[in-house]
């Protein structure tokens, strides 16, 4: 995160003082990472629900930057929407180890060959191994690794977006980003926002808010080339308008920094995703509440 803002201050050399907020971790710092994700499906055929996944995390720091964090699960609990007998399908039960950069966002899964079979033996459990045994080896290899960033690293990621930060106070730096698109096809751009919101020196905290916006155009130029794609030689040339096509994502995460450790220990995220078309109408809020202890303490 700070090599963004690192970025913009280059180019915008009248901006205020940054105020840096680094990791101070010791070697073998432990933790604990609560995370309570909670889906609100406002239309469409899948179940709401909430589900609470308890995790800890060790630190060991690299040579010249990043380091190591090995990662345990210590309980799933399914708190509404999902039998309690299929809990399991909600994360991996196997210790994984990451890569990570400076603000514990993974990098990449050190034992990512023992986390793929992880999550094939979690798919025979759950009976949804059938098609994985026809997939192409790299069709299998992509959805696997999707599949196991979603259940072990998407919770590091978002509140990685909130640590490490240099950032000034009460000046929003923006950056273009991409994420997956819901319809299929390429990543769709979004612009990110990340604001220093509160900085309390003296209560040794801080509040760092990061926001999320689809870009239109993005959509427009995905959406019109599957289309093109689907029918190559219409005339006119189909639009995803024509076909009543509309995408709509945004997400806001709130981070509340502790200052000694530089680690998050509170974020809260909502992610509203609204897909619709001349057929069909799929509408659904996710919220993360993700809390994290100070280190030594369970």
């Amino acid at each position: 995160m700070r090599s963004l803002a690192l970025a913009v201050a280059l180019v915008a050399p009248g901006a205020a003082f940054a105020l840096p907020i680094p990791l101070h971790l010791a070697d073998g710092a432990t933790w604990t990472m609560t995370s309570t994700h909670e889906r609100e499906v406002r239309n469409g055929p899948d179940p709401s629900f909430s589900v609470t996944v308890v995790k800890r995390l060790t630190w060991r720091p690299g040579k010249t930057g990043g380091g190591l964090l090995h990662q345990e699960h210590v309980s799933t609990t399914a708190n509404s929407g999902i039998p309690p007998e299929l809990a399991f399908t909600q994360t991996l039960s196997i210790p994984i180890d990451f890569e990570v950069d400076d603000d514990l966002a993974p990098i990449r899964i050190k034992n990512a060959d023992e986390a793929r079979e992880a999550a094939l033996a979690l798919m025979a459990k759950a009976g949804g191994d059938q098609k994985a045994s026809v997939w192409p080896p790299e069709t299998k290899k992509r959805i696997l690794d999707a599949m196991i960033q979603a259940l072990v690293a998407r919770d590091l990621h978002m509140i990685a977006g909130g640590q490490d930060t240099d950032l000034a106070l009460g000046e929003a730096v923006e950056a273009v980003g991409d994420v997956e698109s819901p319809i299929g096809g390429p990543p769709l751009k979004v612009l990110n926002r990340v604001l220093l919101e509160s900085y309390d020196a003296k209560a040794g905290k801080a509040v760092v808010v990061i926001t999320s916006d689809l870009d239109p155009k993005s959509f427009a130029g995905v959406a019109g080339e599957m289309a093109r794609q689907l029918a190559p030689n219409a005339k006119p040339a189909p639009t995803p308008n024509g076909a009543g096509l509309d995408v709509k994502l945004s997400s806001r995460c709130r981070s509340e920094i502790d200052l000694a450790t530089g680690l998050a220990l509170e974020t809260k995220c909502e992610s509203a995703r609204n897909v619709s078309s001349a057929e069909d109408h799929r509408a659904s809020i996710d919220r993360w509440t993700i809390t994290q202890t100070l280190p030594g303490h369970p």
